[in-house]
Order: structure tokens, then C-alpha cells, then sequence
């Protein structure tokens, strides 16, 4: 547990460090979503329907290290939940997944209301179900893609889908920019 946390709190340092580096250069902008992993479960559930729609959400800082002609790259920090209720797939267990990690992504501004941006994390993952022990921690990651739509110069909506193995992989939410 105690090697569990200095890896948590090197991460977090490490990207605050990053992130307040990069405030000078540029653009933060968070993000607040909540999203789904979509599953199939390998038995039909309780109601009749071989698919599981299992909640979760993230929040994410990103900060703008580097422009270049339309597009830029940041550096941030996200972290994240998936709670998988009573799916059959839990065998009637109330199991969770949470992740924290560094959140790298490329965007390209095509308007000045719209963006695309490809990413990537990587980090500390937390599970009650991974694993033999009540929690369990291991290499979290994922890779998305995603886009965002601006309605004011510091206000947008924002959608976001990927693969992920400890957060949702298709998100939707709010996005501030600063």
C-alpha cells in the first residue's frame, strides 16, 4: 500500500508540475464527463438483454505546452471511475474501477469553435475485482479520440471515445477553457 501511494503521489506531482510549466505557454482547459463502457455479457442478464451498460465519468486538466500552425499538443492529468452495479458480469458483486494518470493529447483547431484531438494516458489503476485482494492496483491506460464543440470562447461541449481499461470509452461532457 505504502509503494502504492509514492507511485500516486509521483504521478500527480509530476503532472501538476508539467501543467503549471505549460500556463505560461498557453490555453487549460477542463473537462467534466460521464460516459459508458458498453459490454456483452456472456449470459443473457435478469432482463432479457445480452448487452450491460456500465456508468462512469472522468475529469481532466490539459494544458497547451506546445502550438503549431492549426493544431497544439498538451500535457495534463485525468482521472476517472467505472462502477459496474449488479450486471451479471459482476456475479451480483458491486464492483468499481478507478484510474489517475498523466493525459497526453495532439489537437488540431479546424474553427475556431471546433476541435479533434487524439491521446493517450497512462497510470495507477485501482480495482475491487482485478485480482485476489479486496483492492487491487495496477497499470491503468488508455487511447481516444475525441472532439469539441465551442459555444463560447470559454464554454463547450465535448465528446470522446477510445479504448480504456479502467474508465469509460465513450464520454460525453462539458469542457472549460481558460
Amino acid at each position: 500500500m505504502k509503494k502504492s501511494i509514492i507511485i500516486l503521489l509521483s504521478v500527480l506531482g509530476m503532472t501538476m508540475s508539467l501543467s503549471a510549466n505549460a500556463q505560461s505557454v498557453s490555453n487549460i482547459t477542463i473537462g467534466v464527463l460521464g460516459g459508458s463502457n458498453i459490454y456483452v455479457e456472456p449470459t443473457f442478464s435478469s432482463n432479457g438483454s445480452a448487452w450491460a451498460f456500465i456508468p462512469g465519468g472522468s475529469v481532466f486538466l490539459d494544458a497547451t505546452v506546445v502550438n503549431f500552425g492549426k493544431g497544439h499538443f498538451t500535457v495534463g492529468a485525468q482521472t476517472g471511475y467505472q462502477y459496474w452495479g449488479n450486471s451479471s458480469a459482476t456475479l451480483g458483486g458491486k464492483l468499481y474501477d478507478f484510474a489517475v494518470a498523466p493525459r497526453l493529447t495532439v489537437g488540431w483547431n479546424l474553427a475556431k469553435w471546433f476541435e479533434l484531438h487524439v491521446g493517450l494516458t497512462a497510470g495507477l489503476g485501482i480495482s475491487n475485482w482485478r485480482g485476489a485482494k479486496d483492492v487491487n492496483m495496477g497499470f491503468s491506460y488508455s487511447g481516444f479520440v475525441g472532439t469539441e464543440f465551442f459555444l463560447s470562447d470559454h464554454f463547450g461541449l465535448m465528446l470522446e471515445t477510445g479504448y480504456s481499461d479502467y474508465t469509460p470509452d465513450a464520454n460525453v461532457g462539458f469542457v472549460f477553457r481558460f
